[in-house]
């Protein structure tokens, strides 16, 4: 299933194919696993909780804003591909 973008990043693209594979991100001309790219983010929520001195919360980071996710996507594609 194609969903229009992911978390609401323009500029990405949102493939489901089923519970048993792992969804993909189309970002940059790259197709990204989106299972590995959520756990970099969740690990960078979690950090930056840390800093903070809070406690990471999922439904707090499912309810971050689009702009939280699209300012860390190329931070991933930079580390990921080095480019």
């Amino acid at each position: 299933m194609k969903i229009e973008t992911w978390r609401g990043v323009e500029g990405t693209t949102f493939f489901q194919h089923g519970e048993w594979s792992a969804p993909e991100v189309l970002y940059d001309n790259e197709l990204l696993n989106g299972t590995l790219l959520e756990d970099y983010m969740w690990e960078g929520y979690k950090y930056e909780c840390e800093e903070m001195g809070k406690t990471p919360s999922e439904t707090e980071y499912d309810k971050l804003p689009t702009e939280w996710f699209a300012n860390r996507l190329d931070d991933y594609m930079f580390g990921l591909f080095g480019e």
